[in-house]
């Protein structure tokens, strides 16, 4: 159907009192393209303050759509939108992790900086993915082990995060997330923290406790819009681009799921013998806190399961 007719259609169904007219809400949305994305039957309409789902959601419930409300200005009482949810295999975690790299950096130009950034976040992003239980598989989680690791390093001393993928390393050699860190890990120790504080600020974001809320679980369904008929609004606020990140990367990943609808799942990583190695010792190795704390990792890891973050 064509586009601008089947607004017309939806507008006169679902006209308001209000001071705005139709005339101005359809203009808004079929002249002003960049704000409808269209998905199938789907519609994903970026609404300022709501102005625009309050001329037309009706006429979209009448037309018999799911209506769906990602609200970015009360963020209250409306669907969730967990981006991990969306990220189905390891080429689309290094993916992710670059768009969000480059989006929040201040130019395009990758630095070696940026590289390792990306690197330490789909190393995070396929562990989370990979080895975590689904209620642990959103921003939070990558933030608590950011958070953790930046708490914890020092020079010449091993800490949260390389437990963590040492331990996982002993699960397989070959994983993917091993890989990645070993790409961020070959920085010098004052490098690995300046890139974790930078990677931090960046997503600083997902520390917010209503974005935390917002982006635990998901509920809008992103992956079914092209075959179903659904309306999402998408509520941004006025004058605030605080959380353009997350209307940017919803797009994205709508766009990455409408070009490739049948991709290949995460690889399952068949438990190989790693070549044993020790690690470097020092004398800040054995201070009564990590020794301690080595003590805490070998128990945890007698059942060769991997050391939970929680």
């Amino acid at each position: 159907m064509n586009q601008e007719k089947f607004m017309k259609k939806i507008l006169a169904a679902g006209i308001t009192n209000e001071a705005v007219s139709a005339e101005d809400a359809m203009e808004q949305m079929i002249k002003e393209k960049n704000r409808v994305l269209q998905i199938g039957k789907s519609f994903v309409i970026y609404d300022p303050n709501g102005k625009i789902m309050r001329h037309t959601a009706a006429g979209f419930k009448k037309e018999e759509y799911k209506v769906k409300v990602l609200d970015l200005v009360q963020m209250k009482e409306e669907n969730h939108y967990n981006p991990l949810y969306y990220c189905r295999n390891e080429a689309e975690a290094m993916s992710y992790a670059r768009y969000l790299i480059n989006k929040l950096g201040n130019n395009n130009e990758e630095t070696f900086m940026t590289r390792a950034e990306i690197a330490l976040l789909t190393a995070l992003l396929c562990y989370i993915k990979m080895e975590r239980p689904k209620k642990e598989q959103n921003f939070a989680s990558i933030m608590k082990m950011l958070h953790a690791q930046m708490n914890d390093i020092d020079m010449n001393t091993y800490h949260y995060l390389d437990d963590l993928f040492f331990n996982l390393e002993k699960k397989s050699m070959d994983h993917i997330a091993v890989k990645q860190w070993k790409v961020f890990q070959v920085n010098h120790w004052k490098d690995q923290r300046r890139i974790l504080a930078s990677l931090a600020a960046k997503l600083s974001i997902f520390d917010l406790p209503m974005i935390e809320q917002l982006t635990s679980t998901d509920d809008l369904e992103l992956d079914q819009m092209k075959d179903q008929t659904t309306v999402l609004f998408v509520k941004i606020p006025t004058f605030n681009d605080s959380y353009d990140i997350l209307t940017e990367l919803l797009c994205f990943q709508l766009m990455n799921m409408k070009d490739c609808d049948h991709v290949s799942g995460w690889t399952e990583y068949q438990k190989k013998e790693s070549p044993k190695k020790e690690r470097h010792e020092s004398k800040a190795i054995e201070t009564p806190r990590t020794v301690d704390r080595a003590s805490q990792i070998i128990k945890s890891t007698a059942d060769n399961s991997i050391w939970d973050f929680v």
